[in-house]
């Protein structure tokens, strides 16, 4: 916090404190206005056509907002509204909180809503998460702010009229240009500042090119690379005050950009899949060969029976093809590339497979199916679960293992609220932080996502677990409801990957013979984002529900907070004792 130097300050200081907490307390009703925040791009205000609102807590934005600052292109359709952003599209529905992104669904916290004068207002946060984008609230400002950063600049460039008040002219006299290589072909862009850029993915042949506006001085480079994907990279001035980079390619691939805080780019592009087989030993197994493992979604589809595995953001080099299998399980596979940042295999089957395990080898990855369906596999790791288990005590029962703690929510993301106004990001963070100090007595490395009250976003969360290079993320949340009788523990996981659930089973028994709350069990959950970005063995715990009254009194007091901590603590070490 910032020294304060007279009563005045500190006077002022409180008013906002104040206003803040006022602000909050107007999430409770069902609809707010939220006129006297503002909203801001970077430094730069945005304007409104109408005030933003309050729904449950979450800030509404008219949808000529988004057309204007975010780059959209949108179609109110009667009940429907669609996004058509330059890498994705979202639709939504008026009274429905589950949106589509690119086709799948997600759910919101709030659905759109019309204004009373009749404007369409569309949630902000779920928006800005869903392009990769940052929201802060800076209480100072009284003001909810969109930093320039990551992604934000490419969606400005892609605006048929930018505004010249959002960016300056910047100047160098070199652009630094440097080929990383490694699994994601990367390349710096090395620039002194943020600037504002538009990019483009071309074919015939196939190159994407890269416009930095308003930089200026840029000597012609031409750089050979040796890479399966990236041929050569070339610059020039393109234009007076801009440059142009150029990646000639290989083939049509998938790509990010991130921006560098104190200036430049990364560019990265797609996985490299190279081999894809099936083959059978103690279990059904998909194979295939890649530069990295990639995220993978896998889809189970009916009439015929078929399995979708998708590896995102990631490329196929060997080109498509189809291949029948003599199994049991299943008669044929193909394997294509279905987006240019999506390799799709589909397996026919004979009958059900599930997913369950992800092995990495030395030379390949597999995927490992169990034959049934997920209802019957939960079933048998119900009762592996029951297993009793003597746990130890000792002191440096955990060391040397690294943990990284993820507290929900946070800064301009309360999460849920109880009634009694209690926010979920200070529960959980409270709790998070009990626990850091129960794992380090007991030896073990601890990482957190957060450690005070800040807003990360959930796709960040889980790169921040990676870069710490946790063994197992645990992220904490407090559950909400439409009604208050909602009640008790469960804890959430991603199904692909077999030590998730046995992570989430320790959890779940240790917390609740802890806490003595009604067990909700454990949940298999694909659509949440801190637990598909995860690399490493992950569980998401929702120690109770704040919706409910008597709960959220609980969640308020120190003694609970401290139970929670043990039993997500003994958990933690049941996981390690029993399975690692």
């Amino acid at each position: 916090m910032s020294e304060k130097t007279t009563d005045a300050k500190e006077g002022v200081s409180l008013m906002k404190k104040i206003g803040i907490i006022v602000i909050f307390f107007l999430f409770f009703s069902t609809m707010v206005s939220a006129n006297g925040i503002g909203l801001y791009l970077a430094d730069h205000p945005v304007e409104l056509t109408h005030p933003m609102m309050v729904v449950k807590g979450n800030f509404l934005v008219p949808v000529s907002t988004v057309d204007r600052y975010l780059a959209s292109r949108t179609v109110v359709d009667g009940q429907r509204i669609q996004f058509e952003f330059p890498d994705r599209e979202i639709l939504m529905e008026f009274d429905s909180e589950i949106a589509y992104v690119d086709g799948a669904p997600r759910k919101m916290d709030v659905s759109p809503v019309i204004s009373p004068s009749g404007e369409v207002m569309v949630p902000l946060r779920f928006i800005i998460d869903v392009l990769g984008l940052r929201l802060i609230f800076d209480p100072n400002d009284l003001a909810l702010k969109i930093p320039i950063s990551e992604r934000l600049e490419g969606l400005l460039a892609t605006q048929l009229t930018r505004d010249p008040l959002l960016f300056e002219e910047r100047e160098t006299d070199e652009l630094e240009i440097v080929f990383l290589g490694g699994s994601r072909s990367t390349t710096f862009i090395g620039l002194p500042e943020y600037v504002e850029y538009e990019a483009a993915l071309l074919e015939s042949p196939a190159r994407l090119m890269i416009d930095l506006f308003g930089v200026t001085g840029a000597s012609f480079i031409i750089k050979e690379v040796e890479d399966p994907l990236v041929k050569r990279i070339r610059t020039s001035q393109f234009t007076d005050d801009s440059v142009r980079v150029v990646f000639d390619l290989e083939e049509i691939t998938g790509y990010q950009i991130y921006q560098w805080p104190d200036g430049g780019m990364e560019v990265e592009f797609n996985h490299r899949i190279t081999e894809v087989g099936f083959i059978r030993d103690e279990s059904p197994k998909l194979w295939f060969k890649a530069s990295e493992q990639p995220v993978i979604k896998v889809s189970y589809l009916i009439e015929p029976d078929r399995l979708v595995i998708d590896f995102l953001d990631s490329t196929l080099l060997t080109g498509a093809k189809s291949e029948q299998i003599d199994d049991p399980s299943a008669r044929a596979f193909r394997v294509s590339q279905n987006t240019p940042s999506v390799t799709r295999v589909v397996l026919e089957l004979n009958k059900p497979l599930t997913a369950i395990d992800f092995l990495e080898t030395e030379e390949r990855f597999e995927i490992i199916f169990f034959e049934g369906t997920a209802q019957e596999f939960e079933e048998l790791l119900k009762q592996e679960s029951e297993v009793e288990v003597e746990i130890s005590e000792t002191d440096g029962a955990l060391k040397g293992r690294r943990i990284v703690i993820d507290p929900g929510h946070g800064g301009s993301d309360p999460g849920s609220i109880g009634p009694l106004g209690t926010f979920e990001k200070d529960v959980v963070l409270s709790i998070s932080l009990m626990l850091g100090e129960i794992l380090e007595k007991a030896g073990a490395e601890v990482f957190y996502t957060r450690k005070d009250d800040r807003y990360i976003s959930i796709f960040d969360r889980p790169r921040i677990a990676e870069k710490y290079q946790g063994e197992i993320l645990v992220s904490i949340h407090a559950n909400s409801a439409t009604t208050s009788l909602a009640q008790g523990t469960e804890t959430l996981y991603h199904p692909l990957y077999l030590d998730n659930f046995h992570l989430a089973q320790s959890i779940q028994v240790e917390l609740v013979s802890m806490l003595q709350l009604p067990d909700r069990g454990v949940r298999p959950r694909t659509d949440l984002a801190v637990l598909n970005g995860a690399k490493m063995t992950a569980a998401l715990v929702e120690v109770a529900f704040l919706a409910n009254p008597e709960e959220e009194v609980l969640l308020r007091t120190t003694e609970f907070q401290k139970q929670a901590a043990e039993g997500i603590y003994q958990g933690i070490l049941r996981f390690f004792t029993q399975y690692r």
